[in-house]
């Protein structure tokens, strides 16, 4: 059985991930809450999980790069003339446009249908069942855009 402080990691880390606390802020965090741990423990917990790691990977989305394809796709649509390689780099970065965001709207439905399958399993698992076929066709459909 996991110890209070070891059940405490979990939190911690979310602490860290999502809010954007550091290490003196989650151990703030707790203190206010009524529960004393280390910014060692903090530090232990982040090294041997690789926070820092994560965090890096969860920054780079989707979303962040179609917004710096855009940009860059943008700026080259500023320019009165564009040359031979700039417009072969336009048509470049429209197909990446293109792709990312058929992606995100599969990306969205695949995340908004597990939530409901969810939802939906817990009240008529047969009904949950059922759905799951017609699910992959829509998915089908969506990748075929």
């Amino acid at each position: 059985m996991a110890t209070k402080k070891e059940r405490l990691e979990p939190l911690a880390r979310n602490l860290f991930l999502k809010v954007n606390l550091d290490g003196k802020g989650i151990v703030e965090w707790f203190r206010q809450s009524g529960t004393s741990i280390t910014e060692a423990t903090i530090s232990k917990w982040r090294s041997a999980g690789k926070w820092d790691e994560i965090k890096k990977a969860n920054s780079v989305t989707r979303d962040s790069v179609l917004s710096r394809v855009m940009a860059k796709a943008d700026k080259l649509l500023d320019q009165d003339e564009l040359d031979a390689k700039e417009t072969d780099q336009l048509v470049k970065y429209s197909a990446i446009i293109d792709r990312l965001e058929r992606k995100l709207n599969i990306t969205s439905a695949v995340e908004v249908y597990d939530a409901f399958q969810t939802f939906l399993s817990k009240r008529d698992l047969q009904l949950a069942k059922d759905i799951i076929p017609h699910f992959h066709e829509f998915l089908l459909t969506l990748g075929n855009d």
